[in-house]
């Protein structure tokens, strides 16, 4: 087979046949050969100047592969490991290929011929005894979270576990008594057991009493009780550890000033106006979000020993004429909830929402023209600027300008969030935290979409002063635009590029694959035929039938097939 054509039903059999029906490859081992494919389609068309619908198998030559492994290290300063990681992806396909393009056996022996780099093993270093105990006398045990950190920490510590291994295990992986152990399944879907201290048995035991109350199956639940995330620790490395290094190179190389992008979030849930010279007052900063932001900016306003400017935008949306954005966050949690409403109901149906605290919304082109001119001004190092809306809407009004933008009915009723606080907190969390009730909540949560975080983000507290900011504007211009002139673009931009529905798979694997199916009937006509098919589809076949022969028989003929 030969044509343009043939390459894109390729990739699509390569992932949908050989990764997932055939080698049942984990999905982060599919996501990540994807990102691979996505950059390799993104150089052909830079190089070729052809999109992927029209690259053929030919234009895949050794060449331009090696071609496009070098553009990777020069042009995202990609380590060698994660070059060797991109061949890898590559290889496989090739390999997948000689199976069904023979006649290409030629090109397909030299790119499988590339060889990976080779590269220095770095040694694994380890913390001491002393380290350790730093560590762990880090968190503060007199609040909830500090006892939670001092546990997870002392459990890491002992048993080695990583990150994403730990945040995953429930109450019933941990075995007390003789031969005290965790059971965990880590990385390449390998089960294994991990020997318990008594130390730590008596660390958890304690903890598992304090954590149940939250009515979470988790060992390590978040504050809410729902599923602790690596997002504490990937923002811990993103925003303190990363804001130290960006201060080290900047003095290292003499830089003139130090420009340091924090948030909003670094006031964490002030009550009231934050003035842009504020900072120790920040309050409320449970989240991780806000509490490395505000840490972060910390670092630079005590240790930094260059002068520096420090910018603190509003939530970051997309781009005002293009609606473009890369990621999904803010209004954007709300979109499957209007979308879902727009397919349900007519537009003009007025419906019942929410109203609750302002949201301070920014366009990212906003942000950046703001940031670039307020660089360039004499005279405002050791300052701080609020790159906010001076008249913030509220979340309801929010949430109405997005259902204008997507067709879907406004919520003409709004109840005010606030009015619950006068609900005792005791009494809030026994209801929510009842299993029907937190069922449901949970359900309803993941079917839209929605960060249970982002609940409690509802009724925010916080205004924002912005005068140093505008002074530093005035005259040229740049202003934070009304969000109904550009929400329909945000929402136009999301529908079309960035709702999670696109990439659904609807074929029968990806509906049913690790789920369990039960057949009646299995050994023969109807039955056998569905029970061979959602099998081969990945499903956990079980199947019911009288004749006990014939139904060995099927479950030997299916194991084989």
């Amino acid at each position: 087979m030969t044509g343009a054509a043939d390459l894109p039903s390729l990739i699509e059999r390569f992932f949908t046949q050989r990764l997932m029906q055939q080698r049942n490859a984990s999905p982060h081992t599919v996501a990540s050969y994807r990102d691979t494919f996505r950059l390799l389609f993104t150089f052909a068309q830079k190089k070729l100047g052809k999109p992927p619908s029209r690259l053929d198998l030919a234009d895949l030559d050794a060449p331009f592969i090696g071609a496009f492994l070098d553009d990777l290290e020069a042009s995202r300063s990609i380590g060698i490991k994660t070059r060797n990681l991109r061949l890898t992806a590559i290889r496989a396909f090739f390999r997948f290929v000689a199976f069904e393009e023979p006649a290409h056996a030629g090109q397909i022996q030299r790119v499988l011929a590339i060889p990976g780099k080779l590269h220095d093993k770095r040694e694994v270093h380890f913390l001491t005894r002393s380290e350790i105990d730093a560590i762990l006398a880090a968190p503060d045990r007199d609040s909830w979270m500090g006892r939670r950190d001092h546990v997870l920490l002392h459990f890491a510590a002992q048993t080695g576990l990583r990150l994403s291994e730990i945040i995953q295990l429930e109450h019933n992986a941990v075995v007390f008594g003789t031969g005290a152990h965790v059971r965990c399944i880590g990385k390449g879907r390998k089960e294994r057991a991990t020997p318990l201290t008594r130390q730590t048995c008596h660390l958890l035991q304690a903890w598992l009493k304090e954590a149940g109350q939250r009515g979470s199956t988790k060992l390590f639940p978040n504050i809410h009780g729902g599923d602790l995330s690596a997002d504490a620790a990937s923002q811990q490395i993103a925003n303190i550890d990363g804001t130290r290094h960006a201060m080290e190179l900047a003095e290292a190389i003499g830089a003139g000033c130090f420009h340091h992008t924090s948030s909003i979030a670094a006031a964490g849930l002030y009550h009231g106006v934050f003035r842009e010279d504020m900072f120790d007052e920040a309050e409320g900063l449970d989240n991780a979000y806000f509490r490395t932001k505000h840490d972060s900016e910390g670092l630079v306003r005590k240790e930094c020993k260059v002068p520096w400017r420090i910018y603190r935008p509003g939530v970051v949306v997309g781009h005002s004429q293009t609606g473009e954005m890369d990621k999904i966050d803010g209004p954007y949690y709300f979109f499957t909830l209007i979308k879902k409403m727009r397919e349900l109901l007519p537009p003009w149906m007025p419906t019942m929402g929410i109203e609750g605290g302002r949201i301070n919304l920014v366009p990212v082109d906003f942000v950046a023209a703001a940031m670039d001119h307020i660089a360039h001004k004499r005279g405002l190092d050791g300052q701080c600027f609020h790159l906010v809306d001076p008249d913030p809407p509220r979340i309801g009004e929010v949430l109405n300008i997005f259902c204008r933008a997507a067709g879907a009915p406004e919520m003409t009723m709004r109840l005010d969030a606030r009015m619950f606080a006068f609900v005792p907190a005791p009494v809030r969390m026994a209801v929510t935290g009842l299993p029907p009730v937190k069922r449901f909540i949970g359900m309803m949560l993941r079917d839209l979409k929605i960060p249970r975080e982002v609940l409690g983000l509802i009724t925010y507290p916080t205004r924002f002063d912005a005068r140093e900011t505008e002074r530093a504007l005035k005259g040229s211009k740049i202003a934070v635009p009304p969000l109904e002139s550009y929400g329909w673009r945000l929402w136009d931009y999301w529908y079309r590029n960035l709702d999670p529905d696109l990439f659904v798979d609807r074929s029968l694997r990806g509906k049913i694959r690790g789920k369990v199916v039960l057949i009646t009937g299995g050994s023969s006509g109807i039955g056998r035929a569905t029970a061979e098919k959602v099998a081969a589809a990945g499903a956990k076949t079980i199947i019911v039938a009288r004749g006990e022969e014939e139904l060995f028989k099927t479950r030997d003929e299916l194991i084989a097939a």
